[in-house]
């Protein structure tokens, strides 16, 4: 069971349309338009910050990194991250002529930056993956006979078992590879043989992949392995062509984005019967404040205790490295737990001074 329950409808000022929409926290999102308009605003639509050299041409061209920075491709192709304090740096100059940035997504568990490309001169695409400093570091093209994966990537995000999902207009399909880039499935629309004509994506809690389809004027909602679950009707809210999407883990809210003006709506996602998307307002702020606090102020920490639960295969060994401190490769294999393992992490602090560890 799987039911999407709208919440609330905002006018967005500022823009002309919802082309593009990213998530800062559970009330405040960037939405740009068509006319290269990029704004940050809240539930009631108010315009709260604003950046004004942003490309107009390709779809999913901003995102937001770990630490609540906006990165967005600028007019000129270049890759740009502007810090809260409103401090401009180039992470990406554009080098990579005749291939043109269209889409960026930065990713909430490594911090890498994923860019879809385009040669319009070849009619193909790829996938860039970049450090949070802009080293180049993995290509996604080719599938595994050789065949190229993308011909118009215009939106890209990444999933919890670390799949890249890509929107590609030129396939008309969403392409869905793993994180060493091996092409896992491409989803091209319902059972029924509809087809698709995919636009802006999102991933929700339970790793489901929703897509904006402008043949269907639906959002489709997919699982993790490319079954096709069920579709969210925006027409029936005002919203005759969604577009863009951005999925808030909070709330467990998707925020729909219309083609044809300035309306979001925002849907309440029911699962299994269970409302898990409806927690009290004050609880939202306070998850929000904490956020905010580990985002920017330090403290010390002497003794901590920790279990990391999950599926099989979702990354818990992955973590517990990155945790320690030590950075795993793409292209590196982790061999799956057996079992229950034990790990600890000591380490001795005088007068706030780390003076040695230990890792068993």
């Amino acid at each position: 069971m799987y039911t999407a329950v709208l919440h609330k409808s905002v006018t967005v000022r500022g823009v002309s349309q919802c082309k593009h929409i990213t998530h800062v926290t559970s009330d405040r999102v960037w939405i740009s338009d068509k006319e290269g308009n990029l704004i940050l605003t809240n539930t009631r639509g108010d315009i709260l910050d604003s950046v004004t050299d942003l490309a107009r041409y390709g779809y999913g061209v901003h995102t937001v990194t770990q630490n609540g920075d906006v990165i967005y491709i600028d007019s000129d192709f270049n890759i740009i991250k502007r810090s809260k304090d409103k401090v401009k740096t180039t992470v990406i100059p554009y080098n990579t002529s005749p291939w043109d940035p269209h889409c960026v997504y930065s990713s909430p568990s490594t911090g890498d930056l994923l860019v879809g490309i385009r040669n319009d001169d070849t009619k193909t695409g790829q996938v860039n993956r970049y450090t949070n400093t802009g080293q180049h570091i993995q290509t996604i093209q080719h599938d595994n006979t050789g065949q190229g994966l993308y011909k118009y990537p215009n939106y890209i995000t990444e999933n919890r078992n670390g799949d890249v999902i890509v929107s590609d207009s030129g396939r008309y399909a969403v392409v869905v590879t793993d994180s060493r880039g091996r092409h896992r499935f491409s989803y091209t629309g319902t059972p029924s043989g509809s087809g698709l004509s995919p636009q802006g994506i999102c991933t929700d809690a339970l790793s489901h992949i929703l897509v904006s389809d402008s043949r269907t004027q639906t959002v489709h909602i997919i699982d993790k392995d490319g079954n096709y679950l069920t579709e969210l009707d925006t027409v029936q809210h005002g919203i005759d062509r969604p577009w863009s999407l951005s999925y808030d883990d909070i709330t467990r809210s998707v925020w729909v984005g219309s083609w044809d003006n300035n309306t979001v709506n925002i849907y309440r996602l029911i699962y299994g019967g269970d409302n898990l998307t409806d927690p009290d307002s004050d609880d939202i702020n306070k998850v929000d404040e904490l956020k905010k606090f580990l985002r920017n102020e330090k403290t010390t920490v002497s003794h901590a205790r920790g279990i990391l639960v999950g599926c099989a295969e979702a990354g818990k060994t992955t973590l517990l490295k990155r945790l320690r401190g030590k950075r795993q490769s793409v292209n590196e294999i982790t061999d799956s737990t057996r079992g229950l393992e034990v790990h600890q992490h000591l380490f001795i602090v005088r007068d706030k001074v780390l003076e040695g560890k230990n890792n068993f």
